[in-house]
């Protein structure tokens, strides 16, 4: 297991992805708890489910540009060194409302069990 790890803001920023993300942690690299997603977050763009929940508990810090989220119904907006909490089965969805990229670091525990999947989309009353 690699005890440190880095983010590759060089690979984030090259990606043609319309997101970018880079795991750092996860089941493959031998985590048993916890995971680690750096997400990078173009103007406009957000969570691909729209409305989601998952079977974990996630906590976003926010490293750079500005993120908003619905978490429970509820409008927030978090600036760089933020943190966001979303509880495990707390329907949310996060975008990025500003004029340049924003980059988070995702961590999701206790890790999903193997098959389950990650986030199941919410429809709007």
């Amino acid at each position: 297991m690699e005890y440190v790890r880095k983010i590759d803001f060089d690979k984030l920023n090259a990606d043609g992805a319309p997101r970018p993300m880079q795991w750092l942690l996860d089941r493959q690299s031998g985590a048993e708890q916890c995971a680690v997603l750096c997400i990078k977050t173009p103007p406009g763009a957000g969570s691909e489910s729209g409305l989601h929940t998952h079977p974990f508990e996630q906590v976003f810090y926010l490293v750079s540009g500005s993120m908003d989220a619905e978490i429970g119904g509820k409008h927030y907006h978090a600036e760089v060194g933020s943190i966001l909490v979303f509880p495990q089965g707390m329907p949310h969805r996060n975008w990025n409302a500003g004029d340049v990229p924003s980059i988070h670091l995702s961590f999701m525990m206790p890790l999903a069990a193997p098959g389950v999947a990650l986030a199941t989309p919410v429809e709007k009353p």
